[in-house]
């Protein structure tokens, strides 16, 4: 199995350098940090899949782990959810590195990432709801204990969906945005291709909004809100944007396609 050095790693993310920018936790401190585990992660595989499969066990453990945080806090959980977003660092720069980059590949690391971060908040509802409790027969039907309780849950909910809906929105622009230009024969996009980052990139506004959606700085949110014992907080806070993330995706993606795709 062949050996790479840590130069040839990270100049293999070339690719990725100007979008990232856009993320300043991902770009100064998480992605430094994964080229370093994938120097050694190289040695033991080079399939980026395996990996992003590995990444994804232990994020659904952390998912998982959530539900039982009233018994052993939230640190165990955000160490795992913080381990798969190292791992889904280094998949992608193992198949940078080696060149085993495919659309596959691209699909599988999407699927698997989106399906953590957009649950994630769920089971930190779910958990906070003392395993649902509230639908338990007692003798009063709605009580105000019980309306605390199922807040979290519909927090969780709500922000597991406004992230998955903004995402299926822009999913489906981008397809049949692909499907037009392959009509017209201008011809496939080079996976190879230097991924470019947003229009948009320098206006402060875009850079808190899409920075908000980063698993990385949702993760620094939660732990600041761990520190001071308000975790809710954290629901209450990530609720609201995806509720206006959806709301924005739709409107802009459908103004967008109006224009392009007409």
């Amino acid at each position: 199995m062949a050996t790479y050095s840590l130069k040839e790693i990270a100049s293999s993310f070339e690719q990725k350098r100007n979008w990232e920018r856009q993320f300043p936790v991902n770009y100064y401190i998480v992605r430094p940090l994964s080229f370093l585990i994938t120097y050694f992660a190289i040695r033991l595989t080079n399939s980026p899949s395996r990996i992003a499969w590995i990444g994804f066990v232990i994020g659904l453990a952390g998912c998982f782990s959530f539900l039982g945080i009233n018994l052993w806090s939230a640190w165990p959980c955000v160490t795992l959810l913080f381990t798969f977003s190292l791992l889904d660092a280094v998949d992608g720069n193992i198949a940078r590195t080696t060149g085993n980059v495919t659309y596959y590949g691209k699909f599988l690391d999407g699927l698997l990432g989106e399906t953590i971060e957009a649950s994630y908040c769920f089971f930190i509802g779910l958990g906070l709801a003392r395993g649902l409790a509230i639908f338990s027969n007692c003798e009063d039907d709605i009580t105000t204990q019980g309306l605390v309780q199922v807040i979290p849950l519909i927090c969780g909910t709500v922000i597991m969906s406004g992230r998955l809906l903004s995402s299926f929105v822009d999913l489906k622009y981008e397809y049949h945005a692909f499907e037009k230009e392959r009509d017209k024969n201008i011809g496939r996009k080079n996976i190879y291709d230097e991924i470019q980052s947003s229009t948009f990139r320098n206006k402060w506004y875009y850079i808190v909004f899409i920075n908000i959606n980063l698993l990385n700085n949702q993760i620094i949110i939660l732990v600041l809100c761990l520190g001071f014992g308000k975790i809710t907080f954290f629901l209450y806070l990530l609720a609201p944007y995806y509720v206006v993330r959806a709301i924005v995706y739709f409107l802009f993606f459908l103004s967008r396609a109006k224009q392009r795709l007409s």
